[in-house]
């Protein structure tokens, strides 16, 4: 064989072997190794799997037989998996810290869902998800429609140059994505200020299962006063706060305002629920200034709603969401300062609670004061949070919204529809 013909035959087996690489590295990146599904695959990716997101995507997949609707997930918060009624998957967090953020990673989802191709990602909307940025960007070259699920709201802690660098790669990210699906009115206009056309967003209000504590409110209501019994609080005016111990939630700041209040009244009494770093700050406070009728309980999961019930009013001093819905199905007035966006959809101002500014202790104590004066007005504010919460953010009426943004990003949907 000539010197030119062994050239030739290496040149072409070396071509050979390329194609045959590059045929294998292009099936597993568009997914083609993979059996075709019957239904359209959505996969719904989160960081975490938390316990109060299950009744929702197990009424998600039940409201919509005809797709194949997956969760992927980190790690997960709820008590038990078993029997949970809708497909789910776990890839395990590696955290990355830059910059002061705190990053996530999960190599092994991305690549599981850069194999299989879905017809439709969605996207935990979380700022620092490196998983999520890598897999849209992969995703926006290869024309797989991707949408965000985002509650659209900055942490009031990330200032300065940090804020900056957030805000740049959240208006890069919104760019690249198809749409999105947001918390509610609030998280909208977040996206619209970072560049997403309020013709791509869709809100479905961010809740619980409502209707299963509105169904037994009874129920918790009887625990409630056995609660208040056990503690020696009947005839008292019970504030509430239920959730985490940690400077961005301004527990010390609900703490204080009490204290303003009992140098005026003393009926008022305050339960708080929860435990986190803050705790022994807090219980200090209390020791110091002497603050009477503070009752600290520690972390309660199972049965927490019999706390809410106990209470006359519930109030959220900084940063939380859901707490608010779950003490509104139960009736209670409620008072929120930063939240999570939701609250300017669940409160009315003087109807049901009301807004008050971050961090005033003053205005914090006189909201709580203005509806703890009169049982009657206390009461109507009960009914009227009740009434606000089966009109505008029940469980049923969130999957269907989510629903109608699946089908309207989703290319196979035969029932496709417009954003309204």
């Amino acid at each position: 064989m000539s010197a030119s013909a062994c050239i030739i035959r290496q040149s072409l087996l070396k071509e050979c072997v390329l194609t045959k690489i590059s045929i294998k590295l292009e099936r597993y990146y568009t997914g083609m190794a993979i059996i075709k599904q019957d239904k359209p695959l959505i996969i719904i990716i989160q960081r975490i799997l938390p316990h109060y997101r299950l009744p929702f995507f197990r009424l998600l997949s039940s409201c919509n037989p005809d797709l194949n609707i997956q969760v992927y997930h980190g790690d997960s918060a709820a008590a038990s998996m078993d029997s949970i009624g809708f497909t789910a998957g776990y890839f395990k967090n590696s955290l990355l810290s830059f910059l002061g953020f705190s990053l996530v990673f999960q190599p092994r989802l991305m690549l599981d869902v850069i194999r299989r191709s879905p017809d439709l990602v969605i996207l935990e909307g979380t700022f620092g998800v490196l998983t999520n940025m890598m897999l849209l960007t992969f995703r926006k070259i290869k024309h797989l429609p991707t949408i965000y699920w985002t509650a659209g709201w900055d942490n009031p802690t990330v200032k300065g140059r940090r804020a900056q660098l957030k805000s740049f790669l959240i208006r890069l990210l919104l760019r690249m994505c198809d749409g999105a699906i947001v918390y509610g009115s609030s998280a909208s206009a977040y996206l619209q200020s970072h560049g997403l056309p309020a013709s791509k967003i869709l809100i479905a209000q961010n809740t619980i299962n409502v209707e299963a504590l509105i169904a037994e409110q009874f129920l918790w209501r009887q625990r409630g006063l056995e609660i208040r019994k056990k503690l020696s609080l009947d005839a008292k005016e019970l504030i509430v706060y239920i959730g985490h111990m940690a400077p961005i939630k301004r527990v010390d700041v609900l703490l204080k305002a009490f204290h303003v209040l009992r140098q005026k009244n003393e009926r008022p009494a305050l339960l708080i629920v929860g435990k986190g770093e803050q705790m022994p700050d807090l219980k200090r406070y209390v020791e110091q200034h002497k603050v009477p009728d503070v009752y600290f309980t520690g972390e309660v999961i199972e049965g927490v709603e019999a706390y809410f019930a106990a209470g006359d009013i519930f109030v959220m001093p900084g940063t939380g969401g859901l707490a608010l819905n779950q003490a509104m199905a139960l009736s209670l007035p409620v008072i929120a300062t930063v939240a999570d966006g939701t609250q300017y959809d669940l409160i009315v101002q003087g109807e049901n609670g009301s807004i008050v500014s971050v961090d005033d202790v003053e205005s914090l104590a006189d909201s709580i004061e203005y509806v703890l004066a009169s049982p009657a007005r206390r009461n109507n504010m009960g009914q009227r949070s009740l009434e606000i919460i089966k009109e505008r953010a029940t469980l049923q009426n969130m999957v269907s919204q989510y629903s109608k943004a699946i089908r309207l990003y989703c290319p196979k949907s035969n029932t496709g529809v417009e954003a309204g």
